[in-house]
């Protein structure tokens, strides 16, 4: 089992029955090329949230979409803003978990900070430089 999907599993155990959102979302970011983010609908939220773990594994890391570098900064915080903009009625109180191994990039913090406390999102992060994603 992968990292990614050994913590997504580990997340997933405490996923509520009674959280009012129904959807979830995926993207992998810290690649050469943009991903669009992936919406996925069911009649529940574990319905979504199975959908979304079952996306991840069928849609494995294309090694030659990695940075070039090991010293490249992770743009997590430019891919938190599409979503964020992406306009959809229903991102306030989103839960993000976050899966990297690189620190983000350098970039000025406050307005992505300000999206993330007006949306009232909650950020789970798991940060670890031996990650297998």
């Amino acid at each position: 089992m992968s990292d990614v999907a050994m913590l997504y599993s580990e997340y997933g155990s405490g996923v509520s029955y009674k959280i009012k959102y129904t959807v979830a979302a995926t993207v992998r970011f810290d690649t050469k090329t943009k991903e669009d983010i992936v919406i996925h609908e069911g009649e529940t939220v574990v319905d979504s949230y199975n959908a979304a773990y079952s996306y991840l594994n069928k849609t494995q890391v294309d090694p030659s979409q990695r940075f070039d570098s090991s010293e490249t900064e992770s743009d997590v915080l430019d891919m938190l803003e599409r979503f964020i903009n992406t306009n959809r009625s229903n991102i306030c109180e989103s839960v993000a978990l976050i899966l990297m191994k690189r620190s983000p990039n350098g970039i000025e913090i406050s307005k992505i900070v300000e999206k993330i406390r007006e949306y009232h999102f909650s950020i789970i992060n798991y940060s670890c430089k031996e990650l297998n994603l």
